[in-house]
C-alpha cells in the first residue's frame, strides 16, 4: 500500500540508535540519514546518532586513508558509549558494500549483538552478492551480517534480490527514498516552462554520472532549438574542473546559453528545477539506486530523460512521465529530449504524471509511515 493517508496500527515508540553519516559530504546516503532522523523523530521515536564520519569529501568515499584507520577506535568507543547511555531497543545501520567500510560495519554488528539490541540493516545499493564473491572471508562475513539482522530494508525489488542468498524473504522490506518537501510550480507556469526550453543536469561531476554526455546533448540540441538554454550543477571532483568545463563550453560557443554553476544550495537547485523544461540524467553508474535529485525533479513536475542504469527503471518510467534509454545511447537520449521539447501536449502530460508519481510513492508522509511499520515489526 502506498497511500500516504493509510493508518499505522498500534504504533510502537522506541529508543533507536542510528549508525550512519550526516553531511558532509553531500550524497544520497548522508542526506537520507538526515531525512530518516527527521522522519523517526516526527513519529515520536527517541533517536541517537553515532556519526560514521570517515570521509570528508565525496572523492574519499571507498578509499583507504591512514586518517580513517586512526579514527576507527574513537568511532567504536562512541558506539559503545552511545549504547550504554542511550540503551536503545533498535539499532538502524546503513550497511555498505565497499570492502573497507563493510568490515567496519561488521565490527558495529558484533558490538551491538553483545548488547542484545534489535538490528535493522538499511541498504542503499546492491553489490553484496558481488562482495561475497570476492573470497571466502567476505562470503562468510556477508552471510553473518545479514543473519545478524532482524530486518533488512532495501530501496527496490532488485536490491532485495541481490541479498536473497543471505536473508529470508520474510525478513526484508522495501522502503523507497523520499524528498522532504514538494515545491510544485503553479499550473499557470506550465506553458512558460515549456517555452523556456531549459534543460538541467544535477549531480556530482564524476565521469560515470554523465556530465560529458549532457554537454554533447546540449550542443546537438542547440542546432534544433535556437532558444535552448541549460544549467549544469554539481560539485567538482578535482581542482580546476569547473574552469576546464567553462573553457570547453566557451570554446564551443555556448557560454551565453549553457551555465556551469558547480555546487549550489538546495534553494537554488529548487529554483532551477521549477524553471526547467526537462531534467537530463545520463548516468552510467552501475549501482544507481534512487537518486534524490530525481525525486526533487518529480516533486517539481519536471519530466526526466535519462539512461536506464542500475535500478533507475524500477524508480521511474513512462508512467511517471519519464523517458529511459539504454545506457550510453546518446542518440536515443537526444531524440527523447527533442520529442518532449517539441510537443506541448506530450510535455504537459509528462509533467503532470511526474507529480502524481511523487505524491504516490516518494513523499515524506509515505516514507514516515513505511518506517513506522518497519519499527513495529522488530520492536
Amino acid at each position: 500500500m502506498h497511500s500516504a493517508t493509510r493508518k499505522v496500527n498500534s504504533s510502537k515508540l522506541a529508543k533507536i540508535l542510528l549508525v550512519s553519516q550526516l553531511p558532509p559530504p553531500f550524497n544520497g546516503s548522508t542526506i537520507m540519514t538526515r531525512t530518516l532522523v527527521s522522519a523517526l523523530q516526527s513519529s515520536g521515536h527517541d533517536v541517537f546518532l553515532v556519526n560514521k564520519s570517515f570521509s570528508r569529501q565525496s572523492d574519499e568515499i571507498g578509499k583507504a586513508y591512514f586518517r580513517k584507520l586512526l579514527g576507527l577506535p574513537a568511532f567504536l568507543i562512541r558506539l559503545i558509549f552511545g549504547i550504554c547511555t542511550h540503551r536503545p531497543k533498535v539499532m538502524l545501520l546503513f550497511l555498505t558494500n565497499r570492502p573497507q567500510s563493510f568490515l567496519v560495519d561488521c565490527c558495529v554488528l558484533a558490538i551491538v549483538r553483545i548488547f542484545r539490541v534489535r538490528i535493522i540493516c538499511y541498504l542503499h545499493t546492491n553489490g553484496f552478492s558481488e562482495l561475497a564473491a570476492r573470497n571466502v572471508i567476505f562470503r562468510e562475513l556477508v552471510k553473518w551480517a545479514f543473519k545478524s539482522s532482524n530486518l533488512t530494508v532495501t530501496l527496490s525489488k532488485s536490491m532485495t534480490e541481490d541479498v536473497m542468498p543471505f536473508v529470508q524473504v520474510d525478513r526484508t522490506r522495501i522502503i523507497r527514498n523520499c524528498t522532504v518537501e514538494s515545491q510544485s510550480p503553479e499550473p499557470a507556469d506550465a506553458l512558460s516552462r515549456f517555452n523556456h526550453k531549459k534543460i538541467i543536469f544535477v549531480s556530482n561531476l564524476i565521469p560515470s554520472k554523465g556530465y560529458v554526455d549532457f554537454l554533447r546533448l546540449f550542443y546537438a540540441l542547440s542546432d534544433e532549438f535556437k532558444e535552448l538554454s541549460g544549467v549544469l550543477i554539481g560539485s567538482p571532483t578535482y581542482r580546476d574542473q569547473l574552469e576546464h568545463l567553462r573553457s570547453e563550453v566557451h570554446s564551443a560557443g555556448f557560454s551565453s546559453t549553457l551555465k556551469i554553476l558547480g555546487y549550489q544550495d538546495h534553494e537554488t537547485i529548487s529554483k532551477h528545477l521549477s524553471e526547467s523544461s526537462v531534467f537530463v540524467f545520463p548516468s552510467q553508474y552501475a549501482f544507481e539506486a534512487q537518486p534524490l535529485v530525481l525525486l526533487e525533479a518529480l516533486a517539481h513536475s519536471l519530466p526526466i530523460v535519462g539512461y536506464s542504469s542500475g535500478q533507475i527503471s524500477e524508480m521511474i518510467s513512462r508512467e511517471s512521465g519519464s523517458r529511459l534509454v539504454a545506457p550510453g545511447d546518446l542518440e536515443q537520449l537526444q531524440l527523447e529530449v527533442k520529442a518532449l521539447l517539441s510537443n506541448l501536449d506530450s510535455w504537459t502530460s509528462a509533467s503532470e504524471l511526474a507529480l502524481i508519481a511523487f505524491n504516490k510513492d516518494f513523499s515524506a508522509d509515505v516514507y514516515r509511515i513505511n518506517w513506522q511499520e518497519a519499527i513495529n515489526e522488530v520492536v
